[in-house]
């Protein structure tokens, strides 16, 4: 089932994303609707985003709306096993056990700025490096792995899938495989 564009509800010239510097750290909180931080994401931000930006582990974006700060995400390189992936939608082209991915490490929407189709628009905005990225250097799948019910529901709905064999574990490997998006650009 394809992806439905997000309702236009936010003006999508407004958006920003910025490499995370020292000068440039806003306060956000990323604590979930209790003010836990199951997910360590504000954690991260607060004492870990800029030391692993900096030994290139991550690089970290400040996403802001109209200049103001909303949240940030964190993207690497990374690679998924091909028994993760279901195995109708598996390639068949590739000999070896590992297919290219870029990971979302972290992303959190302040929480002052939820529920306002925010995370809707910087999850087109990842898809469209990784497609991007994958033009470059190659890159067929988006990974992530969460835990938190709401973000397995929000992903869901963008059409990212649970890897096969990991439902015992405490954070679920989900993917989305950009090759359907990919055939429509060479088309």
């Amino acid at each position: 089932m394809p992806r439905e564009s997000p309702k236009i509800l936010v003006d999508i010239t407004g958006f920003g994303y910025q490499k995370l510097t020292f000068n440039h750290k806003p306060n956000l909180d990323c604590t979930d609707k209790l003010g836990k931080d199951s997910q360590c994401l504000q954690k991260f931000f607060d004492k870990r985003a800029l030391k692993n930006q900096d030994a290139h582990l991550g690089m970290t974006y400040i996403i802001t709306y109209k200049k103001k700060p909303i949240g940030y995400v964190t993207l690497a390189t990374a690679n998924i096993n091909k028994d993760a992936i279901f195995s109708k939608a598996r390639p068949s082209t590739r000999d070896g056990a590992l297919f290219p991915a870029m990971i979302i490490l972290d992303f959190c929407i302040d929480k002052k700025s939820r529920g306002k189709t925010y995370g809707e628009y910087v999850l087109m905005w990842c898809n469209g490096l990784a497609r991007t990225v994958s033009e470059k250097i190659g890159c067929r799948f988006i990974i992530l792995y969460t835990k938190d019910p709401d973000a397995i529901r929000f992903y869901t709905k963008h059409n990212y899938q649970f890897a096969e064999g990991n439902q015992n574990d405490k954070f679920k490997l989900m993917y989305y495989d950009l090759f359907p998006e990919l055939l429509k650009i060479t088309i």
